[in-house]
């Protein structure tokens, strides 16, 4: 379909996602996924309970919105690449970018809150495995953040300029690939830390 005027991440035909009367039974499974992060782990041992279950609970949200919308989006870009149609990865990455953001955002925040509640003392960040993985997560955050900076405000505004350009459509495809590849280590890094704690 063509673009809407003014509007080139925009399309006709295009459709929001539905779950089409499923809604609730989905809603009730994502909360109460969510909410198990308030009953184990530092939330039952580190802190105030109810705030530390509040943090985490937020933390745990904020990065499966950023981590799962990241890795869909990569999907969709290969697999429409490799089915030889037009990615239209222009309307993706406009549609995602502020989400991914805001997910961003509230996951760092909160993650930095559980880990000044859950360490004792900042030396506890090179002298323990716990420390020295956390740190590792920060680092490998950073860089995902960073590509996602870059997607933000350097290709996003030249795709906009350019929706057509193929050059900007394979540089979205392989910044975001990288990205998603960074969230991969994230989840490793963050399984390693679990069970570390435990």
């Amino acid at each position: 379909p063509e673009a809407e005027a003014g509007a080139p991440y925009l399309h006709s035909g295009d459709r929001a996602w539905r779950i089409d009367g499923q809604l609730a039974p989905v809603a009730v499974g994502v909360i109460a996924t969510l909410m198990s992060f308030a009953f184990d782990g530092h939330t039952v041992t580190e802190g105030t309970r109810l705030v530390t279950a509040i943090v985490a609970v937020a933390h745990v949200g904020a990065a499966a919105v950023w981590g799962g919308g990241l890795l869909m989006l990569v999907h969709v870009l290969w697999r429409r690449h490799r089915m030889g149609v037009t990615l239209r990865a222009l309307q993706l990455a406009v549609r995602f970018s502020v989400v991914a953001a805001a997910a961003l955002v509230v996951a760092g925040a909160a993650g930095l809150v559980l880990s000044v509640i859950i360490i004792d003392g900042v030396s506890d960040l090179w002298s323990t495995p716990w420390g020295r993985l956390l740190l590792a997560k920060v680092g490998v955050v950073a860089a995902a953040g960073a590509a996602g900076a870059y997607n933000h405000n350097v290709l996003i505004p030249r795709m906009l300029a350019a929706p057509e350009d193929p050059d900007l459509t394979f540089a979205f495809r392989r910044a975001v690939t990288i990205e998603g590849a960074a969230m991969v280590a994230i989840v490793i890094i963050t399984a390693l830390l679990v069970a570390s704690a435990s």
